[in-house]
């Protein structure tokens, strides 16, 4: 059984690649370090996109890439996300079976104070590429290379148009909800359950616009507002339906 507890270790490594069925300009590897640095965790990210090599900067920029889309950046890992990776460390055991070709590659390494250690795949794979996920981004919005996501939700309510924002700071794990000048502090689950219900909405890029209108619109954190595509009323009622509750 490994070590859980990050005060054991001196290094905590993650690696992860692609699986072998994605393409370039998508295809890449990531590698994350986090070592105990006096009274702080300290972490060190690099992320490499792969095979790239016969493509254009055009072809690049239809598929939303750039020539220069690798990231590194080092900073202080908050204790809330070393919290989650020794209570998910406590749920791991190694994989055994060999990896299948559609699974991408993770890796897990440590080495305790004594001097012992391990190197591994996990057989929770998906639970930790989901959180690995979060981890890297609170690593760089602490690092400053990115803000914290704000989305915007705009609909009309008895006569009134109603705006809601909601921030999730992945820095420290915490999410507010902004509305009618109050601030309300969310749960960091019921903050990632809106997070995947509202990219589930269909909306009309061609009528975005850089401030709401009357009616249902989103704006999903790039400065523009999107009206919804017809069908999307149910997902939208739903949506709307927690973000209310949860402002209450």
């Amino acid at each position: 059984m490994q070590a859980t507890d990050f005060s054991r270790f001196t290094l905590w490594e993650a690696r992860f690649e692609t699986n072998d069925l994605t393409p370039p300009p998508f295809s890449h590897y990531y590698h994350l370090i986090i070592r105990k640095e006096a009274a702080e965790y300290r972490a060190t990210y690099e992320l490499t996109y792969t095979h790239r090599e016969e493509f254009t900067e055009e072809e690049l920029a239809e598929e939303g890439f750039s020539p220069n889309d690798n990231r590194s950046c080092e900073a202080p890992l908050h204790e809330a996300w070393i919290a989650q990776l020794e209570k998910l460390m406590a749920q791991t055991q190694p994989e055994t079976r060999p990896r299948k070709p559609a699974h991408n590659f993770l890796e897990l390494h440590t080495v305790t104070l004594s001097g012992e250690t391990q190197t591994f795949s996990p057989k929770n794979r998906m639970a930790w590429e989901l959180l690995l996920q979060q981890v890297v981004q609170g690593l760089m919005e602490t690092a400053k290379v990115e803000a914290p996501l704000v989305v915007g939700y705009n609909w009309q309510e008895n006569g009134k148009q109603q705006r809601y924002d909601i921030r999730w700071q992945f820095a420290d794990r915490t999410a507010m909800l902004m509305h009618a000048g109050a601030t309300h502090a969310i749960s960091w689950q019921a903050a990632l359950a809106i997070m995947e219900q509202s990219f589930m909405i269909e909306t009309d890029v061609e009528k975005a616009a850089p401030q709401p209108k009357s009616g249902d619109q989103i704006s999903p954190g790039d400065g523009l507002w999107y009206p919804l595509l017809s069908g999307q009323q149910a997902r939208w009622h739903s949506l709307k339906e927690t973000i209310t509750k949860l402002a209450r």
